[in-house]
């Protein structure tokens, strides 16, 4: 059995691609030393110091695809006709990442506003979950078939809408393999997918999800277990390194194992490389979130150091 050192060299520059719920991060930090008593009594005053945005969701996603060395990714989601999809589209850019975007006029674009001081921690959503006219899926089929025939989909959904039964079949009539990363307690619209990826604390229990496809059922630092629907299954320790903050971890672990797939490896080997991917995000900050092969290596040395 390779090492995750050695599965690591392997790893090629495939073509893997995203679709699913796209969204702005918005990142503001501070701390406070004053206080306001405005509605009737004293609360603390944030002094913003810094701030900045990336893309997150389904794009966050793609980022990690790009800093590992995928081919261009292409993202597929929809947004607004607001100044937060032209954000989005630039921070896409910025990645070189291709962003494939539908429109839907009076829809607001995804953004996550999470403002961090010295002592806490609050998260503001900016979204709309209601679902989009079929005139939306139209465009992205339109779209899909002007666009490249990719080694691996991802698909991200976070349940915001896009994601339906209909995006699953043009997916499929590509014939290309399908890793579906779900926070949807569902698995009806995902038949026909090539895995699953699932987190215990979106789902408590893996439920029917196995019936439909392989389950790769992340743990947070207890690892992943990879189960299959005739009830075999591996499990996969997780690695022994710090946590600074685990935002995107699962997002850094489907992109891995949609590039490992997408290079030729089996389940369990992509399994490997994933559950290394997520140990490598969350020894990160969270504006610094795309996973590097020498970020993973860093882990792979951190791990022998803490076990010896």
């Amino acid at each position: 059995m390779d090492s995750a050192l050695e599965l690591l060299g392997r790893i090629k520059s495939p073509k893997v691609d995203v679709i699913g719920d796209v969204m702005v991060d918005r990142w503001l930090y501070g701390g406070h030393s004053r206080t306001t008593s405005e509605y009737g009594k004293p609360f603390n005053i944030c002094d913003i110091i810094s701030e900045t945005e990336s893309p997150g969701g389904a794009a966050n996603v793609a980022r990690n695809l790009q800093s590992l060395g995928a081919n261009k990714p292409h993202l597929y989601g929809l947004v607004g006709c607001d100044y937060e999809s032209e954000l989005l589209k630039q921070l896409c850019w910025g990645h070189r990442i291709s962003p494939q975007f539908c429109y839907e006029e009076g829809r607001r674009t995804v953004v996550k506003t999470r403002v961090i001081d010295s002592d806490c921690y609050f998260r503001f959503d900016r979204e709309d979950r209601e679902d989009p006219p079929s005139s939306v899926h139209e465009s992205f089929e339109r779209r899909l078939k002007r666009g490249r025939k990719p080694n691996v989909w991802i698909v991200s959904d976070y349940g915001k809408g896009f994601i339906n039964r209909r995006v699953m079949e043009l997916l499929l009539e590509t014939k290309v393999p399908i890793v579906v990363d779900t926070k949807v307690k569902s698995p009806k619209i995902y038949k026909g997918a090539t895995l699953i990826k699932l987190s215990e604390g979106d789902h408590p229990e893996v439920g029917e999800f196995v019936k439909v496809a392989p389950v790769v059922y992340t743990r947070s630092s207890s690892g992943l277990d990879l189960m299959y629907p005739d009830g075999k299954g591996i499990t996969l320790s997780g690695w022994k390194v710090k946590c600074v903050d685990a935002i995107g971890a699962g997002d850094a672990l489907v992109a891995m194992i949609g590039m490992a797939l997408a290079s030729g490896f089996n389940f369990h080997d992509a399994c490997v490389l994933g559950n290394l991917a997520g140990a490598a995000s969350v020894i990160m900050d969270g504006t610094l979130k795309a996973v590097t092969t020498d970020v993973m290596k860093l882990v792979i040395n951190e791990d022998s150091r803490n076990r010896s």
